[in-house]
């Protein structure tokens, strides 16, 4: 338990109101969207940076860890509240501060609600574009934390790819500024999705675009998962890029009918279903249509169209209503969260099945299509040990699933408490090693978040001196308001352009090519096929120099996916996934942008690929 002479310590340092002690109101602090998760200790309600600043430095001097919490409706259990931690709630802090629409950018504070941030734009013709299914009562802090994608990100990007700054507070009470356009590693990128363990954002600085000026949403149900897969896949070969595309299976419709506020409304015929929204000006969307729906119809049983916005809604709505029914049927779930290479989405659904019926347990499939980003959601009695311990063989059986397909363990969720032990599943110990040096980098004592993320040490995990030391180093000038650059001496040698290899993925939108391929042969062996890419043409500087130098910055950020890189310490290691959704961990491949080499080579770089129309 926290001494009350500490609490009595604390309460002056803040703003009035701010501190809750009382032992009746705690636990409901502790209760997020889906469940309690524990009980802090005392809870300090963040008002203002201050609040934040005070409560972090306090909490340093004495060694107590800070759980911080905003809406709560993250799925991967994201904070552990204790007796023994101070839980920083960041809900109060809820002030959009600036819009400004010529710039196309906002001020907010972390405990804006998305969906009041887009109610508020939608009149100035705007929006935020990550749309997470919790959109309508989770937080911009949250979003940031747990990099959130949603439905509409295979069009307009995850959560990453729209915010152009934040302050950010750090445990000793330190703040610093990290924008898109800071030179040397990208930590900006590195924060977004670090779960709240690296820091707390305490201002946001988020992107916003036009709305659409014309939306159509499309309902194909098809007679199995495999016609569906084929025609996610033609839809991409043809270059159409549509803003959604949602599936669902029959076992996911029948719980939405029995549990949903209002049923589905989807009909009860076919095994697969496909939901699309394709937007842009009435033109686009006319062309899309008449390149779509012939490729639907070629294995769908049936393709509705929705042209209004009530019709739109009422197709959405039991989908983004899903979360609710799940609440709302009384049953122990748990939602799992993977992303596999798009044409292998069947047999991704095809191993829920078997898994399910293996458990004895009922399992429905739901998820993103457009990026493999699938849902596989167990239903079980929370009451019944032997139906948890099924539930959490089931969960890791899927997991395996995942990877065995060449996916990732997390496409969107996070790794929170739930998926530390899976950790280890899908990165080394030297890739391991490294996210622990990023955590003790920021955090030496482990105070911020502690329980996430990172699962526990191990003694198989390497000693990374060279890159403990650099870390530290780009943390503490940060911290010291000075910033960092790589330094000449640190760019990696570029002149040996002859090694050149490019392998492009047509159906996932990817192009892996060796570090030392030059940008024009990569643009060259892109367009034979029909593609292109972001980063400039700049002749014969190579693919690794474009990324770990200052050239071209903003196109290296939205296009990187992966890196494989030799680490100083003579530890080989790879960063990201070709997974255009992957938060898994923390992401490493941030610190490659702009580092001059200064924590490894780059042997291969994988990027993402857009198809020229067809």
């Amino acid at each position: 338990m926290i001494a009350a002479s500490l609490a009595t310590d604390l309460r002056p340092l803040l703003s009035p109101d701010a501190l809750v002690t009382d032992a009746a109101a705690l636990p409901a602090y502790g209760h997020d969207f889906w469940t309690q998760r524990g009980t802090p200790g005392i809870v300090v309600r963040a008002a203002r940076a201050e609040d934040v600043t005070a409560t972090l430095r306090y909490a340093a001097e004495r060694g107590i860890a800070v759980v911080p919490r905003a809406a709560g409706t993250n799925v991967s259990a994201g904070f552990l509240p204790t007796p023994e931690r101070i839980m920083l709630d960041l809900r109060p802090m809820n002030r959009v501060l600036t819009v400004d629409t010529e710039r196309r950018a906002a001020v907010v504070q972390p405990g804006v609600i998305n969906g009041d941030l887009n109610a508020r734009l939608a009149p100035l013709g705007f929006c935020f574009s990550p749309d997470p299914g919790s959109a309508a009562i989770s937080s911009i802090g949250g979003n940031i934390a747990e990099n959130a994608g949603g439905m509409h990100c295979l069009k307009y990007g995850v959560t990453d790819d729209h915010v152009n700054a934040v302050e950010c507070a750090l445990i000793g009470g330190d703040t610093v500024r990290l924008a898109a356009g800071d030179s040397g590693p990208d930590l900006l990128g590195l924060l977004i999705g670090s779960e709240g363990t690296l820091g707390i954002v305490i201002e946001a600085t988020v992107a916003l675009r036009p709305l659409p000026a014309v939306t159509h949403t499309l309902l194909a149900i098809f007679d199995d998962a495999d016609e569906a897969a084929a025609a996610v896949s033609a839809t991409i070969a043809a270059g159409i890029i549509p803003a959604a595309m949602e599936f669902f299976d029959r076992a996911a419709v029948g719980f939405f009918d029995a549990f949903a506020p209002s049923g589905s409304g989807y009909p009860r015929e076919g095994e697969a279903f496909l939901l699309i929204d394709l937007d842009g000006s009435a033109g686009e969307v006319a062309e899309d249509l008449a390149d779509l729906e012939p490729i639907l119809r070629r294995g769908a049983r049936t393709v509705q169209r929705a042209e209004t916005d009530a019709a739109r809604a009422a197709l959405w709505k039991p989908r983004i209503d899903g979360a609710l029914a799940l609440v709302a049927s009384g049953r122990g779930f748990f939602i799992c969260d993977t992303t596999v290479p798009r044409e292998r989405i069947p047999a991704m659904q095809r191993a829920v099945v078997e898994i399910g019926h293996h458990a004895g347990l009922q399992m429905l499939t739901l998820g993103h299509a457009g990026d493999g980003n699938i849902h596989p959601v167990i239903l079980y009695d929370k009451d019944d040990p032997a139906q948890v311990a099924a539930m959490e063989e089931a969960d890791d059986a899927v997991v395996a699933a995942a990877l065995a397909l060449g996916g990732t363990i997390t496409g969107e969720h996070g790794i929170g408490s739930e998926k530390r032990r899976q950790m280890r599943q899908r990165f080394s110990p030297t890739e391991i090693a490294a996210m622990r040096a990023v955590k003790t980098a920021f955090d030496p004592h482990d105070l911020l978040n502690p329980g996430i993320l990172l699962p526990d040490l191990v003694t198989d995990e390497p000693a990374l001196p060279q890159f403990a030391a650099t870390m530290r180093a780009i943390i503490a000038a940060h911290r010291a308001g000075i910033g960092w650059e790589a330094t000449d001496h640190q760019l990696p040698d570029a002149s040996n352009a002859a090694r050149t290899a490019v392998m492009l993925d047509t159906e996932n939108l990817t192009v892996t090519a060796n570090g030392q391929t030059s940008l024009a042969t990569l643009h060259d062996a892109l367009a034979a096929r029909g593609f292109g890419c972001a980063l400039a043409k700049a002749g014969e500087m190579t693919v690794a120099s474009i990324v770990s130098g200052r050239n071209d910055r903003a196109a290296v950020r939205d296009t990187l996916l992966a890196v494989e890189t030799m680490l100083r310490d003579g530890q080989a290691a790879r960063f990201g996934s070709n997974a255009v959704k992957d938060v898994a961990g923390y992401d490493m491949k941030r610190l490659f942008i702009g580092s001059g080499g200064a924590f490894g080579s780059l042997e291969t770089v994988t990027l993402r690929v857009l198809p020229a129309r067809r």
